[in-house]
């Protein structure tokens, strides 16, 4: 929140000494808490000089104090037009625009105040946190450190550049400034919190989780502190404790869509989706300015049983109805020459240890250079071994302490030809800046199996399998089909050996499900009891970060229970490393995929592991990622066209101990010679996609 300059009386060259007076005496009981008796004086000022900026100015603070920033606005702009060069009024003015939104007006008024009085410490701190607000983070951390160079016993500047630090993903540096900001006022929340959020960016959710308690404790009528505790236990995959935090959280604040929005996140990790969307529906009532509370909901939604693809294309349709700018008309300065190098511009926030990351990086690697020039422009905060990678071997431009426009503007610069999207609606996307089409073509692949529901976006890549022709509808964008799976999976590296299956020693079947909790819905639980129920003394173990959560195993417990499988049929396992969870597949001996939301990762690292997936080739392109990796793979027929495909599948697995037995002693070898890790394959096939999308742009252009 800013803050204004501190009132002062000034020199002004009045001819009454009665005007000067009240003014004084007016400023004496502002001081002393009595803004009304204040402003009676104020107002006398101006019944007698109507132009005094003094009054007009003092005005305004009172009705910025008294939480009316549109009327302090009118005041401050009245002592602007005075004349008066006190740079209080700017700074002011700066103020209360930057609380009403108007973050570039805001940013205006604060740089002439900085301009007029560069040593004034809430000048700064507002100033730079208008930067902040308008993604200009580079520009916040440099007025935030000379602010700090300037007055280093000023506890709101550390704080300020810690709050910008963050927002780079520079955690240490953050966590250094905000531990100044908490020793020189131990008592304010507003640091404490700072300091939380910089712990719990560090990785030291302990230390987050004590510091957001402390902050609590100190100022129990402060939401921010509250809502970032059940964050942080949300982190620390203390779901239960998280969703109960929520629940206290919105008890108090029944308003606050952040915290609706953090308990949609929390119950879908919990395995409750249908909760989750009621609860994120919830968040976008309650702030239906945010685009960020829309996005996770169509995450949410994409993975629902209850919508089909046109369904899901409408709720995104609303989405870029709302949030994407008026396309502007655009003068592309890329020469259109349709067989020259083309420069690809990939916009993503995980080019790192993630899916996407790690699908990239061996795509990148083999794409001919003289064909396509790849720039990387990455919206991360945090960078890793496989993010530095791909910095050192690409054109890598970090975006992520740029405003939309700003990102834009640098890729036109850039003379991007074709920008990629990688993101969808998935966690730090920059689908802002594909609304203002700074490309001439414009295409989604890989990072959100649906529509991004943007008419700026020419193409999603598909291909025979995600995306077959009766698709068509379900996409704002044209599918582009690549002849091969639009994915190439790369292997677990390091994975264990491969054991024979568990079942071989046992006698008895061990089915696995090592995906997402949020995936498994109501339809895949009741498939599943079914294949359990028909194979005898078989287990299902579910494996995922946050399944040791008590909550999570009763409620998944009872989901089964209703269907005729008594817990003692359930296995459940939780966080571990990477490691060993592949090691569990030496347990297992069938994956079964969850839908309609399939898996991708999960499914490689089942069939890296030597385990058969069994999948259903589902009604939209989410729940048909497995289907077309196991096609790819040469094991089309564990792919099930329907619940009833899909069980029979299961069952004759399970049926048939040698087949199992044939498959995991040579799946490894059959992976390393198909389509699936073909990356070689996949670079030439996206080579030629971007090719023929950038032939027909030129023709349309001419």
């Amino acid at each position: 929140m800013p803050s204004l300059a501190a009132c002062r009386t000034g020199t002004y060259n009045r001819a009454m000494d009665d005007i000067r007076s009240m003014l004084d005496e007016g400023l004496k009981l502002h001081r002393g808490g009595q803004p009304a008796a204040a402003e009676g004086l104020y107002r006398q000022v101006l019944q007698l000089d109507p132009e005094n900026g003094e009054a007009h100015h003092l005005i305004g603070v009172l009705r910025f104090q008294a939480g009316l920033p549109e009327e302090a606005v009118a005041s401050f702009e009245k002592a602007v037009q005075a004349g008066e060069d006190d740079p209080r009024i700017p700074a002011n003015l700066g103020a209360a625009l930057l609380v009403m939104g108007r973050v570039d007006e805001a940013i205006e008024k604060l740089e002439r105040a900085a301009n007029i009085a560069p040593e004034t410490p809430q000048v700064l701190v507002n100033l730079g946190m208008a930067y902040r607000r308008a993604n200009r983070a580079e520009d916040s951390a440099d007025v935030c450190a000379r602010a700090v160079s300037l007055f280093p016993d000023d506890s709101s500047v550390h704080g300020n550049l810690a709050i910008t630090l963050l927002s780079l993903g520079r955690a240490e540096d953050a966590r250094t400034a905000a531990e100044t900001a908490v020793s020189l006022s131990p008592q304010d929340a507003d640091h404490l919190n700072t300091l939380g959020s910089a712990f719990l960016a560090c990785h030291r959710t302990d230390d987050a989780v004590a510091t957001f308690r402390r902050a609590a404790d100190i100022a129990p009528d402060r939401l921010e502190p509250a809502r970032n505790l059940a964050l942080c236990l949300q982190e620390s995959k203390l779901y239960e404790q998280a969703a109960a935090q929520y629940d206290s959280v919105i008890s108090r604040w029944p308003l606050d869509a952040a915290a609706y929005a953090g308990l949609a996140r929390t119950r879908r990790l919990q395995g409750f989706l249908d909760d989750a969307i009621e609860v994120g529906r919830r968040a976008v009532a309650l702030n239906p300015e945010s685009a960020t509370h829309h996005s996770n909901l169509l995450f949410s939604l994409i993975g629902s049983p209850d919508l089909d693809g046109p369904a899901l294309r409408i709720e995104h349709e609303a989405w870029a109805g709302k949030f994407a700018a008026a396309i502007p008309e655009r003068n592309y300065l890329n020469g259109r020459d349709m067989d020259r190098t083309l420069r690809v511009g990939l916009v993503s926030a995980d080019f790192r240890d993630h899916p996407v990351g790690r699908i990239v990086e061996p795509v990148l690697k083999a794409l001919d250079p003289d064909s396509v020039r790849i720039t990387c422009y990455s919206n991360a905060v945090e960078f890793d071994d496989l993010g530095e990678r791909l910095a050192a071997s690409h054109q890598f431009v970090a975006i992520a302490g740029l405003s939309d426009e700003a990102a834009a503007q640098r890729l036109l610069e850039d003379e991007i030809d074709i920008l990629v999207d990688l993101a969808g609606h998935t966690a730090r996307h920059r689908l802002g800046v594909f609304a203002l089409r700074p490309a001439p073509v414009q295409a989604s692949w890989l990072g959100y199996m649906s529509t991004t529901g943007l008419s700026t976006i020419d193409y999603v890549i598909g291909d025979a399998v995600h995306t077959p022709a009766a698709f068509d509808g379900h996409f704002t964008e044209q599918v582009w089909r690549l002849p091969r799976d639009l994915a190439c999976l790369p292997a677990p590296d390091p994975a264990p050996p491969v054991v024979p299956p568990p079942s071989v020693a046992s006698g008895r079947i061990v089915y696995g499900s090592f995906n997402n909790p949020g995936k498994v819905t109501d339809r895949a639980v009741s498939v599943w009891a079914r294949i359990l129920g028909e194979t005898a003394d078989s287990v299902l173990v579910m494996r995922y970060a946050g399944r040791e959560d008590r909550a999570v195993q009763t409620e998944f417990s009872e989901r089964f229970r209703v269907c005729g499988i008594e817990p003692s049929r359930l296995v459940f396992e939780g966080s571990t490393s990477y490691g060993e969870v592949l090691d569990a597949y030496n347990r297992i001996d069938i994956a079964l995929d969850t839908f309609p939301y399939s898996g991708t990762m999960t499914t490689m690292e089942a069939l890296w592991m030597g385990v058969p997936v069994v999948a259903l080739a589902g009604d939209r392109m989410v729940a048909r990622q497995a289907a077309a990796h196991l096609t790819a793979a040469g094991l089309k027929e564990l792919v099930g066209r329907n619940e009833d495909e899909y069980f029979r599948i299961a069952l004759d697995l399970a049926g048939d101990t040698e087949r199992l037995a044939f498959l995991r002693a040579g799946m490894r070898e059959r992976l390393s010679t198909s389509e699936l890790m073909d990356a070689g394959g996949l670079a030439r096939a996206l080579e030629d996609a971007w090719r023929g999308m950038w032939r027909l742009w030129c023709e349309g252009a001419r």
